[in-house]
């Protein structure tokens, strides 16, 4: 039984760079927060005794501090929202299309074409799918000619028939050359 190695790596650079853009803004905005926080307390303070326009300040920066904290909330939820799309989608079609695979049909294709890992493995499962179609397409064709009575018939694919095809090459091989002796007896 052969298993595919996963990439210990859950995402690569590319995907990297988008979460850290993402999540960068939302640093920012938390430390402008804190700064507006900062400053307001320091205004507070510099004012020292009694002074008329205290309440006022003391409402803006409240008031500040709350608008800024629901930005960032908003902002937070806006890139959480378009991140998680950003990966559920592909992810999603490339399911899809397994599906579809295990049911049979190998006409299927996955159309995400992202610069990413994602992109990168619909590549590689879109052209499985054309290298088994092609396997299956032959391995039908020389079948249907020795079921008519051709025993002479041979591919032209023979290097396409590798890893687990070669054993279905070599099973028509032998039922070829089986054949052709039966019917030389």
């Amino acid at each position: 039984q052969k298993t595919v190695k996963m990439n210990k790596r859950l995402l690569n650079a590319k995907m990297e760079k988008k979460f850290s853009i993402a999540f960068t803004s939302v640093i920012i905005g938390s430390i402008v927060i804190a700064a507006v926080a900062f400053l307001n307390m320091a205004m507070l303070a510099k004012s020292g005794g009694f002074n008329l326009f205290w309440p006022f300040y003391r409402l803006f920066g409240v008031l500040l501090l709350i608008l800024l904290v629901v930005v960032n909330l908003i902002m937070i939820r806006v890139i959480s929202k378009s991140l998680s799309t950003a990966l559920v989608t592909p992810i999603d079609e490339v399911r899809e299309a397994v599906g579809k695979l295990k049911k049979g049909d190998f006409s299927v294709k996955i159309t995400y074409a992202g610069k990413d890992e994602l992109g990168e493995l619909a590549k590689d499962f879109n052209d499985a799918c054309i290298h088994m179609r092609r396997i299956i397409s032959d391995a039908g064709a020389l079948m249907g000619e020795m079921a008519e009575g051709d025993f002479s018939v041979s591919t032209n694919m023979r290097d396409d028939y590798r890893g687990d095809f070669k054993v279905l090459l070599d099973a028509m091989d032998k039922l070829r050359n089986k054949m052709n002796v039966t019917l030389q007896e």
